[in-house]
């Protein structure tokens, strides 16, 4: 992916044999999953792309959300806790961050994966300006304006990442917020800012970091699924498809996968 080609808004579609049929044009846009106002930009280019499509997609279908599963996702196996699995110096200090950060106490997250309080800090570095994130937005905006509505993946594997993801990872990645809590913070701003920039590329390599050694379960092998389920949505009907903006860059990113699989691949 070409560093000029800073766009957030891609139009793609399979070449036709005929030159005089026009090609059936669907939309990739890349969001981010915050309720920030400074996410919220594009929001009417996005609209409008929702508009011009017959359906319209995000990562998973958002009215298949089950709370319930989430947390139960989320909650670590029977007899194991935070206290045990932590070393006792840094749970204080992770206890510590917690505190002056948000008010809370890490014994409320107890018997939850790390990654629950990594996710939680990151709520409070960021503003909840809007009520819904940018992804529920616009699957509302659809779904009020009757778009056939789908989701690339299905909520279960969406779950069964969140289950293979080691714990130990999530231990370390929530040791490296703690360890460096101020440039935790400028890092998640600076995504904002590069996401104002539509700056793909960066956001790209940003999240290949934060996954850090889970490139391959929460980025790679997804990209891979996502762009089979598009290329299969997209046979019979036009379609705007949101997913988060650091999927779309690089060889593995899901702009290349498509251009692989044979669709013209242009920022719209």
């Amino acid at each position: 992916m070409k560093k000029n080609k800073n766009s957030l808004v891609w139009q793609f579609y399979s070449p036709t044999s005929d030159s005089e049929t026009p090609p059936k044009i669907s939309y990739m846009i890349g969001t981010m999953h915050i309720r920030d106002e400074r996410a919220f930009q594009f929001e009417q280019i996005f609209f409008n792309k929702i508009m011009s499509c017959d359906v319209f997609a995000t990562e998973f279908d958002l009215d298949d959300t089950q709370a319930v599963s989430v947390a139960s996702a989320l909650m670590l196996p029977l007899g194991s806790s935070l206290q045990s699995l932590i070393h006792h110096k840094l749970y204080k200090r992770i206890n510590d961050v917690l505190r002056k950060q948000t008010g809370m106490d890490l014994m409320q997250f107890n018997y939850m994966k790390p990654i629950a309080v990594t996710n939680f800090l990151s709520e409070f570095v960021l503003s909840n300006d809007r009520m819904l994130s940018l992804d529920e937005t616009l699957w509302q905006f659809a779904k009020s304006h009757q778009k056939i509505l789908r989701g690339i993946e299905t909520f279960g594997e969406q779950l069964e990442i969140l289950e293979k993801m080691a714990i130990d990872d999530q231990i370390k990645g929530l040791k490296d917020v703690i360890r460096n809590f101020p440039k935790f913070r400028k890092q998640l701003l600076n995504m904002t800012k590069l996401y104002e920039k539509a700056d793909i590329a960066q956001l790209y390599k940003i999240a290949k970091q934060t996954a850090k050694g889970g490139q391959k379960i929460l980025l790679y092998d997804r990209n891979a699924l996502m762009v089979d389920r598009i290329a299969e949505l997209s046979e019979q009907n036009t379609i705007c498809v949101a997913v988060g903006a650091g999927h779309l860059a690089g060889k593995k990113g899901v702009l290349h996968l498509l251009k692989q699989k044979g669709f013209v691949v242009k920022p719209a």
